[in-house]
């Protein structure tokens, strides 16, 4: 399975209500009953070109997962043509568990077809060509044709026709989802990514004339470009209502023999362009897409399996509390009374926390005649690793209760002072008013900020202009505390939702997206933005989004950002002691 997905499923795990509200946790509930499975998209999906010995993805998937297939692939469908599929019923998803979805090719090769008829038009005297007619000159291997299109394909990725096909295909997906789920609820809904059809090719390809090895180059980074731009709007789907992304274009990219049909015949000296995995391609797009189907079986089992152990374990600690006289004789009671509680499968590991501080009392929970300490229950289910706490009331004397000192500090927050690493960005951000606290007296360093929350404080950082409500996203309405913020953060284009016409206001912000924004504040500002790294060494740069890695070279440069535990981290949550600090270092940076 692809790093990336991996790395989403893993971040999944930490964060249990973002689980449940993306999982569907029943899809795998009966394992008695055969999950069924049903295969839509293009020509991938079908087995376009297979012979009848050859299997295409879904069939593998299907016998690796042990699902019952359902393949309802329809050779050269678009994303309009699923839209309207699932619109009219022809495509039906109702009672299906799991939903893989290949599209997008066709769309982006419908656009270059036309992109290419029209430029031939417009540059040779009386050209007729159509979107039909080109595609079939370049099937068949026509040399013109194809020259031609070399030397007018390195623009289309810019090309109006280009751009026109992307947002189309962007709408289309948000619709698609929708029309899922007005079907089917609860099924896990993965699209698989686009692939290169030209690079193996052209990187192996052995022919002795240099102009064809040229020819076949060109053709795979032009392909490129439109691949990689068409993934950036399948990548966006990844979260949004039980949907996952598996990646077809890595596996691809990395195959170790040719996964794809295009070849050059030095008998006919023609190309042939077919862009379709063969049977090894199938393969590797199979054990991708059965990987991400396996990760999600056992999360959704292991999320079950931890919502059934904590909460049997919060049930025994009502009822069964203990009188703890050392940290050993509390370790033991609390791994025998989660020994009765594990679900199969389970495994625990536990940790008494702050038992010294419980034994000098906690007089706000207790009131000075009992303290509590934490059992941090480390939960292992397969290669998922969950944690939680429950806490436990000691029976300490009163005589051991001592008054804490309170915490140092001039800010009204009694979770921050001066102690804390982020005291200064804290004590920033409350005196210049960017950030409030969760209440009068918590700052809540470690609460995740919403994307809503950091339109906001770039709002006040800009001091509240004045903006009205419009209809601009679907999921903000007026009279909401971001409301404002968010019209001002669009007019100033800091912000620019989601494909599918969202803001996301409750989304956790990601690392990657708050450089965006910020990158794109200090250009509103009229801000010097010029600086750039060439060196992001950091061994996860290449998860940085396409739309962020102009922003994230920028803050990298300008220290903005430094890197989390050695890592960039593009992806991760960014909670509100994080953002302060980020702030700062913008302000710092621009003698603000």
């Amino acid at each position: 399975m692809g790093k990336k997905v991996w790395k989403k499923l893993a971040a999944c795990i930490a964060v249990m209500s973002m689980i449940l509200c993306m999982l569907p946790v029943s899809a795998f509930a009966q394992e008695d009953t055969p999950e069924t499975y049903v295969a839509l998209g293009d020509s991938i999906t079908s087995g376009y070109g297979l012979s009848e010995d050859e299997s295409a993805f879904p069939a593998l998937v299907a016998e690796t997962c042990g699902l019952t297939l359902d393949n309802q692939g329809i050779a050269g469908a678009t994303s309009a043509d699923l839209l309207a599929g699932l619109g009219d019923g022809s495509l039906k998803v109702a009672g299906a568990d799991v939903v893989t979805i290949t599209v997008g090719g066709n769309d982006l090769m419908d656009a270059l077809y036309t992109y290419l008829a029209n430029q031939y038009n417009a540059s040779v005297p009386g050209g007729a060509m159509t979107a039909e007619t080109v595609q079939t000159a370049l099937m068949t291997g026509d040399t013109a044709m194809l020259a031609f299109a070399m030397g007018v394909v390195p623009s289309f990725a810019s090309s109006t026709e280009a751009k026109t096909a992307l947002a189309g295909f962007g709408v289309n997906l948000a619709g698609i989802i929708k029309a899922i789920r007005l079907q089917n609820q609860e099924a896990m809904i993965i699209f698989v990514t686009q692939y290169n059809p030209y690079k193996y090719f052209a990187e192996h390809i052995t022919v002795p004339l240099e102009q064809i090895k040229t020819q076949a180059q060109a053709l795979a980074s032009a392909f490129e470009l439109g691949v990689q731009a068409m993934n950036a709007v399948i990548l966006q789907t990844e979260g949004q209502a039980g949907c996952f992304v598996a990646d077809g274009y890595g596996v691809i990219a990395a195959a170790e023999e040719d996964p794809c049909n295009a070849a050059f015949d030095m008998a006919s000296m023609k190309f042939n362009l077919d862009f379709h995995p063969n049977a090894y391609g199938h393969q590797l797009i199979a054990e991708e897409v059965s990987g991400v189907v396996n990760t999600i079986k056992q999360l959704s089992a292991a999320l079950e399996a931890q919502i059934a152990v904590i909460q049997g374990l919060t049930a025994l600690t009502e009822v069964d509390q203990k009188t703890a006289e050392t940290e050993e004789s509390a370790k033991a009671w609390a791994e025998t009374l989660i020994s009765g509680v594990l679900a199969e499968g389970v495994t625990a590991e536990v940790q008494i926390v702050d038992f010294e501080a419980a034994q000098a009392g906690d007089k706000e929970n207790a009131e000075g005649k009992d303290g509590s300490f934490k059992i941090a229950v480390s939960l292992a289910y397969g290669e998922f690793e969950i944690s939680d706490a429950v806490v436990i009331d000691t029976r300490i004397t009163a005589e051991e209760y001592t008054e804490p000192e309170p915490p140092k500090t001039d800010l009204p927050y009694t979770d921050v002072d001066e102690d804390s690493w982020f005291y200064a960005e804290a004590k920033y951000a409350y005196e210049k008013g960017l950030m409030t606290g969760m209440d009068e007296t918590t700052f809540g360093p470690e609460v995740i900020l919403p994307r809503a929350q950091f339109a906001t404080i770039l709002y006040r950082m800009e001091g509240e202009p004045e903006t009205e409500f419009e209809e601009k996203f679907l999921d903000v309405a007026d009279g909401q505390f971001y409301t404002l913020p968010v019209m001002w953060a669009e007019e100033a284009e800091v912000v620019t939702g989601y494909t599918n016409g969202n803001f996301g206001p409750s989304d956790p912000i990601n690392r990657e997206q708050m450089a965006t924004m910020m990158f794109r504040y200090a250009n509103y500002l009229g801000l010097d933005t010029s600086q750039r790294t060439d060196d992001m060494d950091f061994p996860d740069v290449s998860y940085v989004s396409d739309f962020a890695q102009e922003a994230m070279s920028w803050c990298v440069a300008n220290e903005i950002i430094t890197g989390d535990n050695g890592n960039l981290n593009p992806q991760g949550e960014t909670n509100r002691a994080v953002c302060a600090t980020i702030i700062i270092r913008f302000y710092k940076c621009y003698g603000l």
